[in-house]
C-alpha cells in the first residue's frame, strides 16, 4: 500500500541550513522597554538599492539573524537560532528536533503555496522568521503587541505584520504548535493582500484544517454541530454581523470570537468550491467593503449570500458606513506602536 496523501505533502525531508552572510549589517534598535526590536524603518532606509536579489536577501538575512541572537540574549540563552533555506527559527530545541521543525516549516511553506495557488505568494526577500516560546515567555513577549486598554481573548500564536514580518507560536515542541505554525504561515504568505479579516481567517483556518487531515473543529469552540448552529443563530443579529464584516468580532472576548472563526471557515468553504473565481475574488477583495464588489464581479453573487446560506434569511449585507471604528484586515493595529498582528485562537 502506498503512503497516504498527507505524507507527500508534509514529509519531513532533511533540509540544508541557510548560509548566513559573512558581513554583519550595522543594526539600529528601537528604544523599547520590552524585548529588543529593530528599527525597521531605519533598516529599510539603509537596505541596498540594487536590483540584485542576492544582495537584498543577504541584507535581510543578516538583520533577522542578529535580531534573533539579541532576543536569545534577552529572553534566555536556551533559545537557539536555527536556519534553513527559507526560515530562521528561534526555539529551545536540541539539534534533532530542530531539524525536524525546519523540515516541517519548509514542507508546509511549499504546500501552502500550492494549495493557495493564485492567492499566496513568497513574502519578499530574506527568510521567514519563526519564534517558539513557552507560556510565560510567550505572554511576556506578545504583550507589547496588545493595546494598553481593553479586554482581549488570549492567543496561541500570532503573525506580526510589522517591519520584517514574523510569527510567534506558544509552545516549545513542534507537536504543540504544528497547527499554529500552519495557520500563521498562511497569514504570512497572503500578507501582500489587503484581505478582509473574515476572508483572511477563513483561508487560514481551512488551510490549517487541511493539515489536520480530518474534519476540523476550532479548539475553543468544543460544541456539537447542532449546538454550534444554534449558537450561530442566537448570536448573529443585523448589528453583530457588521462587527463580523468589519473584523472587530475576531478580537472580541467571549463567544463572538470562536463563532466568527467558525463562520469565516464555513463561508470560505462555500466560496471556494470553484477555485479559479474564488482566487480572483480573494486577490481583488477590498477591506473597505469586506469583499462586496469583488464578490459580485468574481463570485457572481452578493457576498451576503454566503451568510444567508449558513444563517438563514436576515439582514446580512455589509454596511461599511456603520463601521465607525474602522476595519480589521488581518493586521490588527496597536494604537501606540502601529504594529499589525494576526491572532491565532488559543488551544484549550
Amino acid at each position: 500500500m502506498g503512503k497516504p496523501w498527507w505524507h507527500r505533502w508534509f514529509a519531513r525531508q532533511p533540509v540544508a541550513p541557510r548560509t548566513l552572510p559573512a558581513e554583519r549589517i550595522p543594526m539600529v534598535w528601537r528604544d523599547t522597554p520590552t524585548s529588543p526590536m529593530p528599527d525597521w524603518e531605519a533598516l529599510r532606509a539603509a537596505a541596498p538599492t540594487t536590483a540584485e536579489p542576492a544582495a537584498i536577501d543577504a541584507y535581510w538575512t543578516s538583520v533577522g539573524a542578529q535580531w534573533l541572537d539579541r532576543l536569545s540574549a534577552s529572553l534566555g540563552d536556551d533559545l537557539v537560532r536555527h536556519e534553513s533555506p527559507d526560515f530562521l527559527l528561534l526555539a529551545s530545541l536540541a539539534d534533532r528536533p530542530a531539524r525536524a521543525a525546519m523540515s516541517f516549516l519548509e514542507a508546509t511553506r511549499r504546500r501552502i503555496l500550492r494549495l493557495l495557488d493564485g492567492i499566496a505568494a513568497p513574502n519578499g526577500h530574506g527568510p521567514m522568521i519563526v519564534i517558539m516560546l513557552d507560556d510565560a515567555r510567550y505572554l511576556d513577549f506578545v504583550a507589547q503587541f496588545y493595546p494598553e486598554q481593553g479586554t482581549f481573548s488570549e492567543s496561541s500564536g500570532m503573525f506580526v505584520h510589522f517591519g520584517y514580518g514574523f510569527f510567534v507560536a506558544r509552545g516549545e515542541h513542534l507537536d504543540e504548535v504544528e497547527h499554529t505554525l500552519v495557520h500563521e504561515m498562511t497569514h504570512g504568505l497572503v500578507s501582500h493582500l489587503p484581505l478582509p479579516a473574515w476572508l483572511n481567517e477563513g483561508i487560514a483556518v481551512n488551510t490549517e484544517a487541511r493539515h489536520a487531515g480530518a474534519r476540523f473543529s476550532l479548539p475553543d469552540a468544543p460544541w456539537s454541530p447542532e449546538e454550534t448552529q444554534a449558537r450561530h443563530r442566537a448570536h448573529w443579529t443585523p448589528e453583530a454581523i457588521q462587527r463580523f464584516w468589519s473584523g472587530k468580532s475576531f478580537i472580541d472576548p467571549g463567544v463572538a470570537q470562536p463563532l466568527s472563526y467558525d463562520l469565516a471557515m464555513r463561508m470560505v468553504q462555500l466560496a471556494c468550491v470553484d477555485w479559479v473565481p474564488f482566487a480572483r475574488f480573494a486577490v481583488n477583495a477590498s477591506m473597505d467593503d469586506s469583499g462586496m464588489a469583488a464578490a459580485e464581479t468574481h463570485l457572481g453573487h452578493p457576498i451576503e449570500n454566503l451568510a444567508t446560506a449558513l444563517l438563514g434569511d436576515g439582514a446580512w449585507t455589509p454596511d461599511p458606513k456603520t463601521w465607525a471604528d474602522g476595519v480589521e484586515v488581518g493586521r490588527f493595529r496597536h494604537p501606540r506602536t502601529g504594529v499589525g498582528v494576526r491572532f491565532h485562537p488559543p488551544v484549550l
